[in-house]
């Protein structure tokens, strides 16, 4: 494992799915929206009694929402394709992150708590990937940019500046946090092999710390939890003989890992090759 300082570039550009923690809801309800609206279970989301979710189709997206008996109780289209990637529900407002159809950009879009559009907001260019977003007053967006070679950068955009981290190297965004007085920034990089990536920053994007983290061959942050002080992240691993693992790891607000402990996990044999 090493340190490593990725420096943020900052330029200005013009205006233009991880969720909340969800509380346990019934299976069996879960189960039959699923069912009927033909939609994965990441795209299910529960606010209160009230159940939430997107479709896209062919005339733009739809946002749904069902009472606890399972009736519809709003309804409401929007004229723009869009494949989710992030919901959030924050201060009476529903955010969309997603990767826009019809632009071929990430976008954002932002509704009242009626279903009715705010807002929407385009970033990066073509081809860029939608990977996660906050709130902090303002929206805060992490994507994945293609530069001139084939690898790719990370970029968050904030109040219409855009920060990069960057390197000869590949680094990719998974998820974007709020801690203490900055920012996580959660993915991977790419060097002989794929290293799990952590970069902590101040609130202007400026790098404190980070850390390329490296327990087999290839890794990736799979989840990341936030307490008081401390970073509790899930890195999923393989080896080269294919077994796979989840690493949990805990660092303190000064980037230091103070506790890890190891799943195994061992890769199933694919069916063709069962007895």
């Amino acid at each position: 494992m090493k340190k490593l300082m990725l420096i943020p570039a900052i330029a200005l550009i013009s205006g233009c799915m991880q969720t909340t923690p969800q509380k346990t809801h019934s299976f069996d309800n879960e189960f039959k929206i699923l069912n009927k609206y033909n939609i994965s279970k990441n795209r299910l989301h529960k606010i209160n009694d009230n159940y939430l979710f997107f479709i896209t189709n062919q005339n733009g997206t739809v946002i749904y929402k069902l009472d606890k008996n399972l009736k519809v109780i709003m309804s409401k289209k929007v004229p723009i394709m869009i494949n989710p990637t992030r919901l959030k529900i924050t201060n009476n407002k529903i955010y969309l992150l997603g990767y826009s159809i019809n632009d071929k950009k990430p976008i954002l879009l932002t509704f009242d708590k009626d279903g009715n559009l705010l807002n929407k907001k385009i970033y990066g260019k073509k081809f860029n990937t939608p990977r996660d977003f906050i709130i902090d007053k303002t929206p805060i967006v992490a994507i994945n940019s293609y530069g001139k070679t084939t690898s790719t950068d990370i970029d968050i955009y904030k109040n219409n500046k855009k920060y990069s981290f960057a390197s000869p190297l590949g680094e990719e965004v998974n998820f974007i946090r709020k801690f203490n007085n900055g920012y996580l920034i959660l993915g991977n990089i790419s060097q002989d092999n794929q290293n799990a990536l952590i970069i902590y920053t101040d609130k202007n994007f400026k790098t404190k710390w980070s850390l390329d983290i490296n327990y087999g061959v290839d890794e990736d942050v799979k989840n990341v939890k936030i307490e008081t002080n401390k970073i509790i992240v899930t890195i999923h691993s393989q080896n080269y003989k294919g077994m796979e693992s989840d690493y949990t790891i805990i660092i303190d607000k000064d980037g230091k890992i103070i506790s890890k402990s190891q799943d195994y996990k061992i890769k199933d044999l694919p069916l063709k090759f069962h007895g």
